[in-house]
C-alpha cells in the first residue's frame, strides 16, 4: 500500500496513512501542484499573462477526479518524500520535460 504523509493545521507531520485511508477520512496531507507553461508565458505583478498552459487529462483509474482535465501536475507526497522530490520525480517523466531542478521555481504557497 502507498503511504502518504498526514499533517496538522501547521503542516507539521503527525503521521502516515495508506492513501485509501487518507481519501476515505479526508485527512490533511501534503501535495504538490506544478503549473507548466511554454516560454511565452510571463507572470508577474507588472506584466500581462500570455502564452499557453499545459493541461493533462487524468487517467480513469485516479481516485480523485478520474478522466478530468487538470491544469496542474504533481501529486500526493508520500512518506519519506519531499515537496521538491515529488515535483521532480513526477513531472519531467510524465510530461516530457527534462529540465534540471534549478529551472523550477521553489515558491511554496500554503
Amino acid at each position: 500500500m502507498e503511504k502518504v504523509v498526514i499533517v496538522d493545521e501547521r503542516n507539521q507531520v503527525i503521521g502516515q496513512a495508506d492513501r485509501s485511508v487518507m481519501r476515505r477520512y479526508n485527512l490533511p496531507h501534503r501535495a504538490t501542484y506544478v503549473l507548466l507553461t511554454d516560454s511565452r508565458l510571463v507572470m508577474s505583478k507588472e506584466a500581462d499573462c500570455s502564452g499557453r498552459v499545459y493541461v493533462q487529462r487524468r487517467t480513469e483509474t485516479k481516485d480523485y477526479c478520474p478522466g478530468m482535465l487538470d491544469p496542474m501536475t504533481g501529486g500526493v507526497v508520500q512518506h519519506g518524500e519531499s515537496y521538491l522530490g515529488k515535483c521532480l520525480s513526477r513531472n519531467p517523466r510524465r510530461n516530457g520535460h527534462h529540465e534540471s531542478s534549478s529551472s523550477f521555481r521553489r515558491d511554496i504557497f500554503l
